[in-house]
C-alpha cells in the first residue's frame, strides 16, 4: 500500500508544533483554556490532507492548523524523542469542535480521546544509550495518531523495516465511535497537546521545547481504505487502595496554626466547588466542560472568587491556600497551587510541588509531618516575605473587580499511571483573611 505524505516537517516553533502563551492570547482576547503555568505546552500544525478543499478552523498562511479534519483511514504522527527528564511529560489528542445541526454552528468541545502517554506508559527505544538520561527519557518513540487499525499496522510495518524499535510504537486512538471522522465542514476537528513540567535541567528541557528535532507526518491512505476501526482502549481506572488519611491530624494542626496566627483577622474558609477529576465523555455529550482535560490529572478549584477589597493593593486582605503536598506523600508525580483569571480561563502564576517544603513549617514548625504538607500566602503584594504569590493586574493577571480561581493539579499516580482518584487526597484548603 502506497501512502501520499501531506505533510513532513520539524516539530515545535517554526515546525510542525508550536508553543501556546497565555499573555499573547489573554491580549488577543481568547480563552486560555485553564493552561497551567508550570507546564508549557505544544500543539501540532498539521496541513490539509491532499485534495481537501474545506479550510481547517484558524489556518495560518502556511496552510496548517492546530485544529485539524482527518479521513477516518489517516494517521498523525510523531517520529522523534522523548524529552529530557523532568517531574511530568504527555502526549494527548483531543476532539476539539463538533458541528451542531441544532444551532448550525461548531460548539467547542476540548475533550480527550482516551489515555494520554505519559512516561509510565509510552513506549520507547531503550536498546541505546543517549547519554546520562534514564529511560524513558531522552529516548526515540513513535506515535501514531489514528482510529484506523490497517493504517496503524501498515505504519507499524513500515516502521519496523525502516529499523524502528517495536518497543518505541505507540498508537494514539481516536475513537471511532466517538467522533466524526471526514474532510467537509460539518466533520470533527482534532487537535493535540504535548505537556512538559519541571525539568530536571531547564535549560536542555528549553532547547528541547525551542527543537526537539522530531518530525511530524499527515499520512494519508493514495486508495481510501475500507473502515476498519480500532477498539478504544480503556480508560484507566483512578484509584490504587491507599489515601492521604494519616495526614488529617497534621492537616487539621495547620489549619489551626494559621487562624491563630492571624487571630485578629477575619478570616473566612473558601469551599473547594469541584473535586476536580475530569469527564470527557460528558462533555463530548454536551453536559460538562473539559478545556482540554488531561486523565493525568486531577484538578480540584473554587468556584470564582472577585478580587475586590481582597488583594487590592495596599489592603491588608489576602488568601492562604493549604494542604497535603501530594508529591511529598507519594501519592502523584508532582502537584501545584495556580491563581487563574477568569475571563480568559488564563494561568497567571503558579507554585509547584518541589518549591512546596518547608512551607507549612512557617505555621506549624515542630510536627513532624509538616514538611510533607504546604501553606502558600496569595497577595497582591508579599512584602519580600517567603512563600508567597503575588497576583499583579493586567495580562495575565487578575484586576481589581476581576473573577478569580484558585485551582489545585495533581498529576499521575505511580501505581495506577493515570491521574489519582479524589477519594484517595485530602482536599486542598482555603482561607480568606481579612484585616477587620
Amino acid at each position: 500500500m502506497e501512502y501520499a505524505r501531506a505533510g513532513s516537517r520539524p516539530s515545535w516553533p517554526g515546525g510542525g508544533t508550536r508553543r501556546g502563551g497565555g499573555d499573547r492570547r489573554c491580549q488577543d482576547g481568547k480563552s486560555c483554556s485553564g493552561n497551567n503555568p508550570t507546564s508549557p505546552y505544544s500543539t501540532y500544525y498539521v496541513p490539509r490532507a491532499p485534495g481537501q478543499t474545506v479550510a481547517n478552523p484558524n489556518e495560518l498562511p502556511d496552510g496548517t492548523s492546530s485544529t485539524f479534519r482527518l479521513r477516518e483511514d489517516e494517521a498523525v504522527i510523531y517520529v522523534g524523542k522523548t524529552p529530557p527528564p523532568a517531574k511530568y511529560f504527555g502526549f494527548r489528542s483531543y476532539l476539539f469542535d463538533r458541528f451542531n445541526t441544532t444551532s448550525n454552528q461548531r460548539e467547542n468541545i476540548f475533550a480527550s480521546l482516551g489515555p494520554t502517554l505519559n512516561p509510565l506508559t509510552i513506549g520507547v527505544d531503550t536498546s541505546g544509550g543517549t547519554g546520562s538520561s534514564p529511560a524513558p527519557f531522552d529516548r526515540p518513540t513513535l506515535v501514531i495518531t489514528t482510529g484506523h487499525a490497517q493504517t496503524d499496522r501498515l505504519i507499524r510495518e513500515s516502521a519496523l523495516a525502516a529499523g524502528i524499535s517495536e518497543s518505541a510504537l505507540n498508537t494514539d486512538v481516536l475513537d471511532p465511535a466517538k467522533v466524526k471522522f471526514g474532510l467537509e465542514d460539518q466533520a470533527d476537528s482534532f487537535g493535540f497537546l504535548f505537556r512538559y513540567a519541571i525539568p530536571e535541567d531547564p535549560a536542555k528541557g528549553q532547547a528541547f521545547l525551542d527543537n526537539p528535532g522530531a518530525t511530524l507526518l499527515r499520512v494519508t491512505p493514495t486508495t481510501p481504505l475500507t473502515p476498519d476501526p480500532i477498539p478504544a482502549p480503556a480508560r484507566p481506572t483512578r484509584g490504587s487502595g491507599t489515601s492521604e488519611n494519616s495526614y488529617s491530624a497534621a492537616l487539621d494542626a495547620l489549619e489551626q496554626a494559621i487562624r491563630n496566627q492571624y487571630s485578629g483577622y477575619d478570616i473566612t474558609a473558601i469551599p473547594l466547588a469541584t473535586t476536580g477529576e475530569p469527564d470527557p465523555d460528558a462533555c463530548i455529550a454536551g453536559t460538562r466542560s473539559c478545556a482540554g482535560d488531561n486523565p493525568d490529572a486531577l484538578y480540584p478549584s473554587s468556584g470564582p472568587l472577585r478580587f475586590e477589597a481582597a488583594l487590592q493593593p495596599n489592603a491588608n486582605t489576602f488568601y492562604v491556600a493549604f494542604g497535603v503536598n501530594h508529591e511529598a506523600s507519594g501519592k502523584v508525580l508532582y502537584s501545584n497551587l495556580s491563581v487563574y483569571g477568569v475571563e480568559h480561563l488564563v494561568g497567571v502564576k503558579s507554585v509547584a510541588s518541589p518549591e512546596m517544603p518547608g512551607s507549612a513549617q512557617d505555621y506549624l514548625p515542630n510536627d513532624a509531618q509538616a514538611n510533607e504538607l504546604f501553606a502558600w500566602k496569595i497577595a497582591r503584594s508579599c512584602g519580600g516575605a517567603a512563600h508567597c504569590m503575588e497576583v499583579p493586574t493586567g495580562c495575565p493577571g487578575v484586576d481589581t473587580n476581576a473573577f478569580a480561581t484558585i485551582t489545585f493539579r495533581a498529576y499521575l499516580d505511580p501505581v495506577t499511571k493515570t491521574g489519582p482518584a479524589a477519594n484517595e487526597l485530602l482536599p486542598e484548603r482555603i482561607l480568606k483573611i481579612s484585616n477587620p
